[in-house]
């Protein structure tokens, strides 16, 4: 008797889990119908810009000087190829494209090749200049707010910093979220932008080939012109997406071992 009770038990527990397991998947953004979910009226594309190798912008970056920023590789602007593409083939025309000032996003979009773009404030980093955040997500957030409901698709081209602040969510290179506009304001997730084809995914297991040993605390601030002065915080800004598992040794106190780097900007 006690057997079988105990059988009949690990049977509903499991088919218990099951059914919980389905409904967790079920309630997930999708990412195979994101594409198709970015043409719906009302809905937002946030995505990421393309890949663009490095961390930040070097010092002295000068925002309308491209040559001073970190900018999109051959395999970034793939990306943006590739994923034009993917939106055209799913039927995406009427979209209305904003981007960061950045010019690694203005590239991105321009290359998404889905209509004119337009320069939006709220969408830009403030990876280097922390204390903006607030201010840059409210306006974000305003923004959204004032979309019509039954306007055409709109996509906005970011960073992960921006994407994170926004909505908890950490995109690779080229990702990104479909979020549906609530009538009365905010937002929810109703898919996952992701670039399928192995070739021109982010390579996030580790970033940009840095070497393991890699000293986040020794880059630059340009803000200060000296070294990072808050080396604990700039490594949590750094670390926050888990791929793959590598291990990423960093100098005191930013001594982190993560599955993954992804970066922040």
């Amino acid at each position: 008797m006690l057997g079988r009770f105990s059988y009949r038990r690990v049977g509903r527990f499991i088919l218990g889990s099951f059914i919980l397991l389905h409904a967790v998947l079920a309630a997930e953004p999708q990412a195979g119908d994101a594409f198709t979910l970015a043409q719906q009226p009302g809905n937002v594309v946030l995505m990421r810009h393309a890949q663009a190798p490095g961390v930040g912008d070097p010092p002295g970056m000068v925002l309308g000087d491209c040559a001073t920023q970190r900018n999109l590789d051959d395999r970034g602007r793939a990306q943006a190829k590739r994923l034009g593409e993917r939106f055209r083939a799913a039927g995406a025309t009427d979209l209305r494209i904003y981007t960061s000032q950045w010019c690694r996003c203005r590239e991105t979009a321009r290359l998404l090749g889905l209509g004119p773009v337009e320069e939006l404030t709220a969408l830009n980093s403030f990876f280097e200049q922390p204390e903006t955040k607030a201010t840059r997500v409210k306006a974000l957030r305003a923004f959204l707010d004032g979309l019509p409901r039954d306007g055409p698709s709109v996509v906005l081209v970011t960073h992960q910093v921006t994407i994170t602040a926004l909505t908890g969510y950490v995109p690779a290179s080229g990702e990104g979220l479909v979020l549906k506009l609530r009538p009365g304001g905010g937002f929810e997730r109703v898919g996952e932008l992701k670039l399928d084809d192995e070739r021109l995914g982010s390579d996030v297991s580790m970033p940009w080939n840095l070497p393991h040993n890699y000293n986040l605390c020794s880059r630059p601030s340009s803000k200060s012109g000296g070294l990072v002065s808050d080396c604990h915080n700039h490594c949590r800004t750094l670390l926050t997406h888990l791929r793959h598992a590598v291990s990423a040794p960093l100098s005191p106190p930013c001594h982190i071992t993560l599955p993954s780097i992804v970066a922040s900007s």
